[in-house]
């Protein structure tokens, strides 16, 4: 055999090696799809198990993932219902989810009922939550602050500064009836 036909065989051959394994890469991958493979979230509210991965995939998309912890859901239906609003009600400004509700019908420590929230934040834990102690657990972890936090936050502020101003206006007033008092009584 001549020299140019030996390269031409050979190219020839490299590039069906080529070829066969490129058609047996996508024939293998269309015939069976890989095994666990993480499929998104049809909904933010859950019931049940969630792949744990798929847990991580979400937490480091910027997601914060609530999982709640009760033996007995229908104790408390609108706790569940406050629970099940809180993607929408806790929504980026532009209106995006940024919660993923998970309901785990089972006791956590013991407890009948618990409340996890982690993110790439941090985690804050409950036992025994009522709306009020997740609402403010949220807003300290949350990666995009809702306005319904902010507007709490400076309502806080306001009620605590308020009183804390009457407080000192009443015992001054206090006072300077305590000195009127002890000076009329010297006279």
């Amino acid at each position: 055999m001549k020299k140019s036909s030996k390269k031409i065989a050979m190219s020839v051959f490299i590039i069906l090696i080529f070829g066969f394994s490129s058609i047996a890469f996508y024939a293998s991958s269309v015939v069976s799809p890989q095994e666990g493979e993480l499929k998104p979230l049809t909904s933010t509210v859950v019931e049940g198990d969630v792949d744990y991965r798929l847990e991580g995939a979400y937490v480091n998309a910027g997601f914060t993932w609530v999982r709640y912890y009760d033996e007995n859901m229908d104790s408390d239906p609108l706790f569940v219902s406050y629970l099940d609003s809180l993607p929408q009600a806790m929504s980026t400004p532009n209106g995006q989810a940024q919660i993923i509700v998970q309901k785990l019908r089972q006791r956590y420590l013991n407890e009948s009922r618990y409340f996890i929230a982690s993110n790439q934040r941090g985690q804050r834990t409950l036992s025994g939550p009522d709306e009020t102690s997740v609402f403010n657990a949220l807003c300290e972890i949350l990666t995009v602050t809702p306005l319904e936090c902010t507007i709490s936050s400076i309502f806080n502020q306001n009620t605590t500064g308020a009183n804390s101003t009457s407080d000192t206006t009443e015992n001054a007033t206090i006072a300077n009836t305590t000195e009127n008092t002890q000076t009329n009584s010297s006279f």
